[in-house]
């Protein structure tokens, strides 16, 4: 059991609100990172195949090719990897820290109608998710917000014990 579920499951003992702030990550998939790399790999031996009369310089440019494509994508990991979701006990406040801003949505969990597991492939700017497999928070009569925390059991369960009158179906 990680130190987050301990801390989820003693806020469930008690009847109380969360006394101190919980922070759950965001989940990737894999093909996030995979899909890049198989890119990266396929333009490389093009290089080479186009510049393989010139052994030299066919080198060179897939070295240097490699360096800037790591150096891109290192960059590309670290902008979308610090994603994480906050429920203080009356607030969620979702939070994306990239290289360059952090730009935070919070929601009232009070406000929070519903969470509808799904596989939303095509969700809309409101996206706080790095997985396919992603819970969208209904809230606001028609307003909604995509997530996707690593413990869904346990981020669901908390705010449902907030606000019991959130549903929560599949």
């Amino acid at each position: 059991m990680t130190p987050n579920q301990e801390r989820v499951s003693a806020q469930f003992s008690s009847s109380e609100k969360p006394v101190q702030p919980l922070v759950f990550r965001s989940k990737s998939n894999v093909y996030l990172y995979i899909f890049p790399i198989i890119i990266f790999i396929i333009f490389l031996g093009g290089v080479y195949f186009l510049l393989s009369s010139e052994p030299f310089f066919s080198t060179l440019a897939v070295a240097f090719g490699a360096l800037v494509v790591l150096a891109a994508y290192s960059f590309f990991y670290l902008s979308i990897k610090n994603i994480t979701y906050t429920i203080d006990g009356e607030n969620l406040t979702i939070t994306n820290t990239s290289v360059f801003n952090k730009k935070s949505t919070v929601v009232g969990i009070d406000r929070i109608q519903s969470i509808i597991k799904g596989n939303y492939i095509d969700s809309n700017t409101f996206d706080y998710s790095l997985s396919f497999d992603k819970l969208r928070i209904n809230y606001d009569n028609g307003r909604c917000v995509y997530v996707s925390p690593e413990d869904e059991a346990g981020f669901v369960k908390l705010l449902q014990s907030i606000n019991p009158r959130i549903g929560y179906g599949a």
